[in-house]
This record gives C-alpha cells, sequence and structure tokens, in this order.
C-alpha cells in the first residue's frame, strides 16, 4: 500500500457482526467507514500522530451476500457433493474422523472420540460479489433424505457435523441451508449423497481414484482375493480398431486384435464421411459432410496388474465428443455394425458396452458448478484387453459399476440437471446428424407444410413428432424426445379451488389419493389460465389442449414457461434449427448457441418463447 506522498500506509480491516440486508425494489443503500480524529480516539500513526478524518463509501453491490454454501468432506478435505464409506460398523476403520487423533497420529483434543466411523462434513457459505468468494457467517440446518435408516448426523444446525455410517450397503441425500443470523437475506442450500459400500480392501485406498482435469473417479474393491492395479507410466498407444471390425474404438497394438476387416491404426475417419476407414490425423483428412476423425484423444490411462508380467490390460481413453452425439450414435459413427452393443447406464449417464469396450459419454463442467465455466461432452472409453483372466475381467466390470463423473460439483442436485442436460445435447446432436443425412439424400432439411399445427414446424408433444404417421417423424423416424417432455406446470395445492374475480370456478382440478380436491394455485390461475392434468396445474392457456397446448378454436399455439420439449424448426434457404429448454444453468455448452429471449415461431400463430438452447445448421 503506498500513500499519495509515496510514503507507505496501514490497511484495516473489519467485518460486520452480520450480513448488510440487500438491495430492495425503490430502496438504495449506502455504508460508510469514518475514521475519526479526536484527542482520545481514532487513528493514529506509530509515532502518535492522529490522522485525520477518513471516510469511504461502500455501494451496494459491494455488499456481501448469502450466494452460495459449500460443504468440504473429511476425508478426503475436498469440497464434494458425493461421499462414500468402504468401512463402518468399526473404530479402527481408515480415515475415522472422530478417532481422537489427528491426521499426523497424534492424540488430538478437540477431535471428539465416536463409536464405529465418521466422516465429518463442514458446510461454508460463501458471498461470489467478490473474486475470489468471500466467506460468510451463517446458521446452518440439516435434513435428510434417509429412507433405509443407514446414516446418523452428530447435530443438525452445527457448521461441521460427523456422519456416522451402520454397516449396510445403501445411499441417502443429506441437505444443508445457509442462514443470514440476522435474517435479512434469503437462506442458500447445498446437496451432497451419502454411499455405503462395505470393502475391507478398496483400491486405491480409503478415497477413490480421482482425476483432477476431467473430474471423474474410479475405485473397485479387492476383497476375495483381487490383485491390486498400478499404473502403467510413460505408455502411449495411440492406436483403435478401425470401423469395419467389430469392436471399434477398441485399444489395440496389432491387427490381431481387431477381428473382421482388421485394421489397428492412429485414427480412423468415420462412417460419415466419404472416405470412412481412412487413417488420419484431424477432420480435415476425412471428406463429406459430418466428417471426424477419432483422434480426438484427451487422456489414455493404463493398469495392469501389479508385479505381473502379462500384457493383459485395462486402459481408459477419454475423446472429445465434438458433434455432442450420444453414445449410442458415437460408437455407431466409428462402428460397421451398428445397432450392436448393449443400452447401459453409467452414473446417470447414457453408455453403450460393445465386447470388451464400455462407451459413455458424460459432461464435464471444469468450473464445476460454480457460475461461469464452460463445459464439454467427452466420451469416456473404457476397455480391457484379449484373452484377459477372469480376475481382470472382474476388476473392469467393478471400475464400470463404480466409474463417478462431476467429482468436482458441490451440489448433487446440479448434477441431476447437468445429467438430463447432456442426454437433451445428445439428442440434439443425433437429431442433427439424421437431419444432415436426410438434406444428404433429398437435397434439403424437412419442410413441414401440412400435417402439423404450424407450419414448417413440430414439437415433441404434437402428433407430427410423436405418431408414426406424424408428419416429421414420417421423415426422420427416430426421433427422441425430451426426458421430461411435459408443458411447464405448478404444483397443485390441496383445498377448494380458486375463485375468479368474478365468482367462476377456474379449473375445476383432479383428487388425490385421499381424496382431497386438488387445485392450482392463485398465483398460476390469475391473468394466466391453467389446467390440471394428474397432479400438476399445467400451464396451458384455458381452452387449449393440455397434450398439445393447441386450440383448435382459436389455431394458436404456446408453449408455457418451464415446458421442457423439443422443437424442429425449418428456417428456409436449406438451413433448419433444433431447440431445447435446458436446466443446467451455471455453464455454457461448448459450441452451442444461446436462444434464451428468442421466439423461433416469431411471424405465425404461435408463441413459443420456453427455450433457451438451439443448434442451427
Amino acid at each position: 500500500c503506498t500513500s499519495a506522498l509515496g510514503e507507505g500506509c496501514t490497511v484495516f480491516m473489519m467485518e460486520p457482526e452480520s450480513v448488510l440486508p440487500p438491495k430492495e425494489e425503490n430502496i438504495s443503500y449506502e455504508y460508510g467507514v469514518t475514521a475519526y480524529t479526536n484527542p482520545y480516539f481514532g487513528a493514529k500513526s506509530i509515532y502518535g500522530i492522529r490522522a485525520p478524518a477518513q471516510s469511504e463509501v461502500v455501494s451496494v453491490g459491494d455488499v456481501c451476500a448469502l450466494d452460495v454454501v459449500e460443504i468440504t468432506v473429511t476425508p478426503p478435505g475436498e469440497v464434494r457433493s458425493r461421499d462414500i464409506f468402504f468401512c463402518a460398523g468399526r473404530d479402527d476403520c481408515p480415515g475415522d474422523a472422530a478417532d481422537g487423533y489427528d491426521e499426523g497420529g497424534d492424540v488430538d483434543p478437540s477431535e471428539p472420540t465416536m463409536s464405529g466411523n465418521q466422516h465429518k462434513w463442514t458446510a461454508q457459505a460463501y458471498s461470489t460479489v467478490t473474486d475470489p468468494p468471500t466467506p460468510v457467517t451463517a446458521t446452518y440446518t440439516w435434513s435428510e433424505d434417509d429412507p433405509d435408516n443407514i446414516y446418523t448426523l452428530s447435530s443438525v444446525d452445527a457448521q461441521s457435523v460427523y456422519v456416522t455410517s451402520d454397516s449396510r450397503n445403501g445411499r441417502a441425500t443429506f441437505t444443508v441451508s445457509a442462514s443470514d443470523p440476522g435474517g435479512a437475506l434469503d437462506s442458500v442450500e447445498t446437496s451432497i449423497e451419502a454411499r455405503t459400500q462395505i470393502c475391507n480392501t478398496p483400491w486405491p485406498g480409503a478415497v477413490p481414484r480421482t482425476d483432477a482435469t476431467y473430474n471423474y473417479s474410479l475405485w473397485y474393491c479387492q476383497d476375495g482375493g483381487l490383485p491390486e492395479l498400478e499404473e502403467e507410466a510413460d505408455r502411449t498407444m495411440q492406436k483403435v480398431c478401425n470401423i469395419y471390425s467389430t469392436n471399434p474404438g477398441s485399444l489395440c497394438s496389432s491387427e490381431n486384435e481387431c477381428p473382421a476387416g482388421n485394421q489397428c491404426v492412429e485414427g480412423t475417419c468415420n462412417a460419415k464421411s466419404g472416405n470412412a476407414g481412412a487413417t488420419c490425423s484431424s477432420d480435415a483428412d476425412c471428406t463429406s459432410v459430418g466428417n471426424r476423425c477419432a483422434s480426438d484423444l484427451l487422456q489414455e490411462v493404463y493398469w495392469k496388474i501389479k508385479g505381473s508380467n502379462s500384457f493383459e490390460r485395462i486402459a481408459l481413453r477419454i475423446f472429445a465428443n465434438k458433434d455432442h452425439l450420444s453414445a449410442r450414435r458415437w460408437f455407431e459413427a466409428f462402428s460397421a455394425t451398428q445397432g450392436s452393443g448393449e443400452e447401459i447406464s453409467v452414473d446417470g449417464y447414457r453408455g453403450v458396452k460393445s465386447g470388451r469396450t464400455v462407451y459413455v459419454n458424460a459432461a464435464n463442467d471444469p468450473n464445476g458448478d460454480a457460475a461461469g465455466g464452460t463445459i464439454f461432452t467427452n466420451v469416456y472409453l473404457l476397455s480391457y484387453s484379449q484373452n484377459a483372466s477372469s480376475e481382470l475381467k472382474n476388476i473392469f466390470e467393478q471400475l464400470v459399476q463404480n466409474l463417478e463423473f462431476n467429482t468436482n460439483m458441490r451440489n448433487v442436485e446440479n448434477l441431476v440437471l447437468l445429467r438430463r442436460d447432456t442426454r437433451r445435447l445428445g439428442d440434439l446432436g443425433d437429431i442433427r446428424l439424421d437431419l444432415w443425412e436426410y438434406k444428404g439424400k433429398e437435397g434439403d432439411y424437412p419442410q413441414l407444410l401440412s400435417g402439423t399445427y404450424v407450419k414448417n414446424i413440430s414439437v415433441s408433444r404434437w402428433p407430427s413428432w410423436l405418431s408414426s404417421t406424424g408428419a416429421f417423424r414420417q421423415k426422420i423416424p427416430s426421433l427422441p424426445v425430451d426426458p421430461l417432455n411435459q408443458w411447464g406446470s405448478v404444483a397443485p395445492v390441496a383445498g377448494n379451488c380458486t375463485i375468479s374475480g368474478d365468482g367462476n370456478v377456474l379449473n375445476q382440478c383432479t383428487v388425490d389419493a385421499a381424496g382431497g380436491a386438488l387445485c392450482c394455485s392463485d398465483s398460476a390461475q390469475v391473468g394466466v389460465g391453467s389446467q390440471c392434468a394428474g397432479s400438476r396445474c399445467v400451464l396451458c392457456p384455458l381452452g387449449y389442449d393440455i397434450q398439445s397446448c393447441w386450440s383448435e378454436l382459436e389455431q394458436k399455439f404456446f408453449c408455457p414457461a418451464g415446458s421442457s420439449v423439443y422443437l424442429y424448426k425449418y428456417n428456409g434457404a436449406r438451413s433448419a434449427s433444433v431447440y431445447a429448454a435446458f436446466e443446467y444453468t451455471q455453464g455454457s455448452w461448448n459450441g452451442i448457441s444461446d436462444a434464451s429471449g428468442e421466439d423461433p415461431c416469431s411471424g405465425t400463430n404461435a408463441s413459443c418463447g420456453c427455450f433457451n438452447t438451439k443448434i442451427t445448421f
């Protein structure tokens, strides 16, 4: 710090006792700090000279707020949204956070001694007004969704809690809410998932192997005598079996490992290229629309059985999924045996298992779920060598089962949204691929001049999209639908139905299991109108069909806010777009356009301002 005279200065820091209130509508705040000059008090130098009165005004934008809350898990002492217990019901579990000893093995009077195995969870609220975020004083309240009563919390109103698992395998979700002690600010919350999987000898140890670049983790249990894996250093096998092999994309070191039309190459042009099967080093080496070279390798890791001279290996290879395809379509793009392979799910993401190789398309947000990051989709390819031992196959199956993604995320609820949006993006990528192929055959993208509610538009809840005889599905038979595929709606409230200002009953609803009336809330009905379908109040305008949000009488379509549907639009001039409404809002997707505020139905008898993501081609 330097004063105006260049003589140096002193920095005085202070912290308010409670969080300052936020700016309210039509109300402005200013906060000031004043250093007084007075014979008896005030700031003075080391020489006893008192400084002149100084004032500093802090604008409301600089005032801290409760923005996020994070949970640090010990072990391993990292911010996480998931925690796993390998050991429970014993007092000698490795990494016990409440055994009365510190990490060095010395007695620690500040650490409690509790029966069983404990992990320590510490919550901390932050204000993101500053960079880096500033820790904020808060009060904390914990709640649980533990239907099998596997876990016990040491407290429900402490910043740090000790979590004890009993000796049963299972899962539960816990939520911590951070509140302003002064009551001026709204509370924030985050969730963490706990999992217990009893294993006396987990590999590689008490904490799964975690990669901090692509944010995944994996482990397996050595109980029963399974050998230990060790990572193979400085091994580079930049070769994969080509698309004409029965195991395309699998690791190989020779032609013999690629059955049927075998070629073991550094990179292979995909099946959509004009020179499919040709060796390549970049996309430019592959001709035609949709060309991709299978050389987009981001990372490869190899493991062998420790101390063994065997050639058998397990390998993990991560490829950039440039076109954001689903795992199935990415696999088929490099495979001559389209349609083969078993559909699987790995940590909530879609995958394909073909022979000795598993393909998973998963998202990676390097920024975690902190706002402002760029999100990528990658294909994680896990495989093992031919003629592998039963032990290695067992280890492989466990690694697949225990593979987890997005290990850097702070809130497990955000992970649910990210998984769904990854599926949506894979669907959009698949639709684009189908439309590319259609255009290649027909010379243009599908024009919908009839058989749909709005000319040149189809929505994933319309007959033109869903019906086998629908105008759009007849042109693109393999159309996916949104994971939710529903219109915007609100939760109903029990009681009498809302009465409008003129005394008319709005939307007589269904009844719940107990026979009680279910009705829409005031805010959903007044001035908007809604309809009840099952246990939800659908926000299609009154008189519009609940399934399609189309009014046959008015010949209009309305897409309510909060809808989760897909939309196709032929733009003309050999251009088309597909739209979706993504839920995860913490980052932007690599190479994908933001459609927030855009109405793809503009200029028609429809209102479609419910989308925030699009792909145009």
